[in-house]
């Protein structure tokens, strides 16, 4: 039988080996933790210690060919409210004083009017006054102090209260007011936070145009990312960015989980214009960073900005194109046509370079533009946010004689030189003609706009070359690739008239098509590009619209002879007595031009006036429209829209001077 020091000898290596055991164990799980285990273990702390943020860096600018800004980021500092630190009491019964605030017909009003209170409601009314006085005087002290509206204070403070009410945001968690504040005043909020309890500011950008409505129609603004949108967007590729800093991996918006995308909410993308097209270039990248809590302090990221892209238009001609417009809407507007805009184009025929692109009526970007959004889009009046210069479609009238006269020279249907009898109205047709009777060769029958000559040598030259020189114009199809919604044109012949239901093709019709009077219909690009294409033998470029496009260059392919004769008809609207346009020759340089005055249905006809300059070497083409601006009584394009195009092209001369050389 063992003794008692045997059994404690015993007890003794028995606890030994359990705490060698458990010495052994714990070095093991030593091992594991600081071994094995490192890198996950490292991550869980890191991630406990990290936040990440998601942001996107600022869009490029949007710029004239002579360097003005159309668009821009500019830093915005937008008011921040956390509801649990302010000062209002106990509960939400703020709402009640923010609604005293806003309207007028509100519960404390009525309680004050409809009825006297007792001694015990007024005592106790009395003590609660100085609650409801101190809230209001914090109100009122923020809103004059950081220079802001105090309805809209109490409106986006009343909108926060109904977040945390509705479930949508925490008492403790800061809410965005939509309200923004001056660099001033958000300096001054910062620097002294313990003057506005509750409040502070976040800083980021905004897009801004600072030329509002200069060629607003060709810059177009932006919109929020909608939800419908978003994964479109991401299966295009379009977010996330192409590239990313060396100090993260790309990120892939597929593998974001909800909670991860809110910069998506609240970011904006291109809605119309270059703003649209170009979204893809000018937009910011979407970039991560990481704050660390123990250091304080943000992981430094390379921040990728978007691309500048620069416009061909030129700003200076633009703005005068712009006011020049302007100014003819307002003579006709006092002379009672209260439906007449307008479209000015002027575009370069060596590079295509669109210098001028006016279309009204007009908006201001910064109006429709988030998150200062004044009015939404769709409450604009019909029309304005469309660039008629590529997307409206008119009769030609009688500048489409261009293409008239081109044909039936390359046709051999009659030499240039040769007369007509014009009696003042064609017999076969019975169309009219606005200029006396008289024998007229081509050329003067340009000059004079007779419409009678051009009747009669269509219908000799038939409807289908008719329509074919049409297409060698290049007219129903697009000019340029820069933008989708350009709109195409109509040329018609017998099968398009006979396919809507209007039956067989008469004489008539290619009669009224000759004058532009027909189903045709184009734009006020394809309208300059048609002076453009007959201005000079070598080929010219096709329009475009920013510097970056690449110039592809097109050639009629017609005689010489032809080409000349049409040129010196040109001239002699402008340049010569009696010519539709000679009110608006200039001593300053010398141009071609067609006038034209066409019909619309039961409406005012539209004024047009299209040409090119120099004479001698031309440059730019260019066209003038003033919708539903012609009557009779006072003349056509000869005399509307000639007179805009004259200052224009002058003030081109002026600021182009060496290229006239």
């Amino acid at each position: 039988m063992p003794n008692s020091s045997d059994e404690f000898t015993i007890r003794i290596r028995l606890l030994g080996l359990f705490f060698l055991l458990l010495f052994f164990i714990l070095i093991a799980r030593l091992f594991q933790i600081q071994i094995i285990d490192h890198q996950e273990a490292r991550e869980k702390i890191d991630n406990k210690l990290t936040r990440t943020e998601y942001f996107m860096s600022g869009r490029g600018r949007i710029l004239t060919r002579d360097g003005q800004v159309l668009a821009h980021d500019v830093p915005s500092y937008e008011l921040v409210c956390k509801l649990s630190d302010l000062s209002f009491g106990e509960g939400l019964g703020i709402l009640e004083e923010l609604d005293f605030f806003i309207n007028y017909k509100s519960k404390r009003y009525s309680e004050v009017k409809d009825r006297r209170p007792s001694p015990e409601e007024l005592s106790h009314k009395i003590k609660t006054l100085n609650v409801r006085l101190e809230r209001e005087r914090l109100l009122i002290s923020i809103s004059r102090q950081l220079g802001v509206d105090l309805k809209e204070l109490c409106r986006a403070l009343k909108q926060a209260m109904d977040n945390v009410v509705k479930k949508w945001a925490l008492l403790k968690t800061p809410q965005r007011l939509k309200l923004f504040l001056s660099p001033e005043m958000a300096k001054k909020l910062l620097a002294t936070p313990q003057l506005f309890p509750g409040f502070s500011c976040v800083e980021s950008s905004i897009r801004e145009y600072p030329k509002g409505t200069l060629a607003s129609h060709l810059v177009g603004y932006l919109g929020r990312l909608k939800e419908e949108n978003y994964n479109v967007l991401r299966i295009r590729g379009y977010y996330p960015p192409l590239s990313s800093p060396l100090n993260f991996k790309p990120i892939v918006l597929r593998e974001l989980e909800k909670d991860k995308i809110s910069w998506a909410r609240n970011f904006l993308v291109g809605a119309s214009g270059v703003e649209w097209i170009r979204n893809d270039d000018l937009r910011g990248k979407l970039h991560k960073r990481t704050y660390r809590r123990d250091l304080q302090r943000y992981n430094h990221v390379e921040v990728e900005e978007g691309i500048d892209v620069t416009l061909t238009i030129d700003g200076a001609l633009q703005q005068l194109a712009e006011e020049e417009l302007s100014n003819a809407l307002h003579k006709l507007y006092n002379k009672g046509f209260s439906n007449s805009n307008g479209v000015i184009v002027i575009f370069n025929l060596n590079d295509g370079d669109v210098l001028v692109n006016a279309s009204t009526p007009s908006y201001d970007p910064n109006l429709i533009t988030p998150p200062i959004q004044v009015t939404d889009p769709v409450d604009y009046m019909s029309g304005i946010m469309m660039n008629k210069a590529i997307q409206g479609a008119y009769s030609f009238g009688s500048i489409y004689k261009i293409i008239s006269s081109t044909a039936i020279l390359e046709e051999n249907i009659v030499d240039p030189e040769q007369s007509y009898a014009c009696t003042g109205m064609h017999a076969r047709t019975k169309v009219g003609c606005s200029a006396r009777a008289g024998h007229y060769n081509l050329k003067d029958a340009l000059k004079v706009s007779c419409n009678p000559y051009f009747c009669e040598m269509a219908i000799r030259l038939g409807p289908h070359k008719l329509y074919n020189w049409s297409r060698k114009f290049m007219l129903g199809e697009s000019l340029t690739k820069d933008f989708p919604s350009e709109r195409k044109g109509l040329i018609p012949n017998p099968i398009y008239k006979r396919n809507i239901g209007q039956g067989m093709w008469y004489p008539g019709d290619t009669g009224q098509m000759s004058i532009g009077q027909g189903y045709q219909l184009g734009t006020p690009l394809q309208a300059a590009w048609i002076a453009g294409f007959i201005a000079r033998e070598k080929a010219i470029a096709k329009p475009r619209f920013w510097t970056d496009a690449p110039i592809t260059e097109v050639s009629l392919g017609i005689k010489g002879a032809t080409r000349e004769a049409i040129r010196a008809g040109m001239y002699k609207v402008v340049n010569e007595p009696g010519g539709t346009a000679y009110g608006s020759r200039s001593t300053s340089i010398t141009y071609g031009g067609k006038s034209g005055s066409a019909q619309v249905g039961g409406k005012n006809g539209h004024a047009w006036f299209v040409g090119f300059a120099p004479y001698s070497n031309p440059q730019i083409a260019f066209s003038v429209l003033l919708e539903h601006s012609f009557t009779k009584t006072y003349g056509g394009g000869g005399s509307l829209a000639a007179p805009v195009a004259k200052k224009l092209i002058e003030a081109w001369a002026k600021r182009y001077a060496h290229s006239l050389h």
